[in-house]
């Protein structure tokens, strides 16, 4: 067995921590940003936020496998002809560019990640549903993340923005450690 695997196939593991020293006022800025993201997006801290976002299409031909958008539910046809629903805090559809999925999944829970608080994204779905290309972007052929940020998805935006932060703060102290999991 590979030193970073266990019996349950766990491929990549480690410990995730943000340790900081920052004083209020140099987060005030940043905060009032995320207010008015948090807002605009309905994004409840405290609790466990969901988003539904539809993969777009690999292929210009492909049909949209959306029904129906409302409210905070989403009805999707299957290949079987049938209609499933589903409800969540955001729905996000194939025209969701990268961009708005890192504000409304990610950049709340960066800002709680700077404030002290831990923080976690999880991306779940069947094989090719896109969460590959959700959290780490369009990837290059060799698998390295791709330098276009249009194309970039959550984690290489993440981290940017939290050491763009150190980076702005250079009279505070910061331990960062990161990590990234995929079962």
């Amino acid at each position: 067995m590979a030193k970073n695997e266990n019996a349950k196939g766990i491929q990549n593991r480690a410990v995730s921590s943000f340790e900081r020293t920052v004083s209020r006022d140099s987060l005030v800025s940043h905060g009032s940003l995320i207010e008015d993201i948090r807002k605009e997006f309905r994004f409840i801290p405290g609790r466990v936020n969901t988003t539904i976002r539809v993969r777009p299409h690999i292929r210009d031909s492909q049909k949209s496998i959306i029904s129906d958008i409302f409210g905070n539910g989403i009805v999707i046809d299957t290949q079987k002809k049938r209609h499933m629903t589903f409800t969540a805090d955001h729905i996000l559809d194939e025209s969701t560019t990268q961009d708005e999925v890192y504000d409304v999944v990610a950049k709340p829970i960066i800002y709680d990640i700077l404030h002290g608080y831990n923080g976690t994204i999880l991306a779940y779905g069947v094989s090719s549903s896109g969460k590959t290309y959700a959290t780490m972007g369009e990837l290059k052929d060799d698998y390295q993340f791709n330098t276009d940020p249009e194309k970039e998805g959550i984690i290489p935006r993440a981290i940017r923005e939290i050491f763009q932060f150190v980076k702005d703060h250079p009279q505070d102290e910061f331990k960062v450690e990161l990590s990234f999991i995929q079962v």
